[in-house]
């Protein structure tokens, strides 16, 4: 999956209502794969003491209708990133294909974005 953000664009932090625009390539390679390309909009941003954050939704149009949470936080020393999504199928077809090529494919996002979190913490 690739994407650009609103505020990347206008080189800026990150805002509530800010868009995400999102890339993702079925199956999961960038060569000979079927590209589809849809949106989601920061819901929330978690600036807290020990926990930062965000959260986006689907917009209109998205293969799913749902929510998504980025967390990192310190607990006892220790950082702690999660990620927790809740949504379901956003049209027809997603819901037909849902468990052949939905929660592979989000099993896949989910696994890729962690290790780009481990990568970049692990850099520092």
């Amino acid at each position: 999956m690739s994407f650009k953000t609103e505020w990347g664009y206008f080189g800026r932090e990150m805002r509530v209502g800010d868009t995400i625009v999102q890339q993702a390539y079925i199956p999961p390679f960038r060569t000979f794969s079927q590209k589809i390309i849809f949106g989601v909009r920061i819901k929330q941003v978690i600036n807290e003491v020990g926990k930062k954050g965000f959260s986006y939704e689907t917009l209109e149009g998205h293969v799913e209708k749902g929510i998504s949470i980025f967390t990192i936080e310190e607990i006892e020393k220790q950082l702690s990133f999660k990620i927790e999504t809740f949504s379901t199928p956003g049209n027809f077809l997603t819901k037909l294909l849902g468990p052949i090529i939905s929660v592979p494919y989000q099993t896949f996002c989910t696994r890729a974005a962690l290790e780009n979190v481990k990568r970049q913490i692990e850099c520092k």
